[in-house]
């Protein structure tokens, strides 16, 4: 199960299950990582990883989100999390698997298929639409294609 290798890759965090009943999937507090317990368990995971990232990269209080420090340090808390937890490796093997819709490889990866999504959105804006990874080819829309890069021959040879 993912949540546990990712507990046991932050053993220094202690996850509590409650009832939560604001809009937050989780929260930090010290060293203790509250999670809503309405969460699946795929959810869970993406949600302590995510709440992992903030122990790690954030400062302070920032669950009010009034300014834009706050917002700031949000948003990358979540893009690290999105580069721990998927990489275009990853995406490559969900392809020569079978699984190139969304939901098909968030459930192959373990993880939420929002996750997966919102991990799509920033790599899209990070990366483009296809990436090169030396390795593969991969287009990341509208679902997930690989090509295996090939540098001895041109990818778009017209006949020039």
């Amino acid at each position: 199960m993912l949540l546990e290798k990712l507990c046991d890759e932050f053993p220094h965090l202690e996850i509590v299950l409650e009832d939560m009943n604001n809009s937050h999937k989780g929260q930090l507090i010290d060293r203790t990582v509250y999670l809503n317990r309405e969460q699946t368990s795929t959810q869970l995971a993406c949600t302590f990883l995510e709440e992992a990232m903030h122990d790690l990269y954030t400062v302070g209080d920032i669950s009010a989100q009034k300014t834009t420090i706050d917002r700031k340090q949000e948003q990358f808390a979540r893009r690290r999390a999105y580069d721990y937890l998927i990489t275009f490796d990853d995406l490559a093997d969900c392809y020569y698997n079978g699984f190139i819709a969304y939901h098909e490889a968030a459930e192959y990866l373990n993880i939420s298929e929002s996750f997966l999504r919102s991990t799509i959105a920033y790599y899209k804006t990070k990366y483009g639409l296809v990436y090169d990874t030396g390795k593969y080819i991969i287009n990341i829309e509208p679902t997930i294609n690989v090509f295996r890069a090939d540098k001895n021959e041109y990818l778009y040879n017209y006949g020039c």
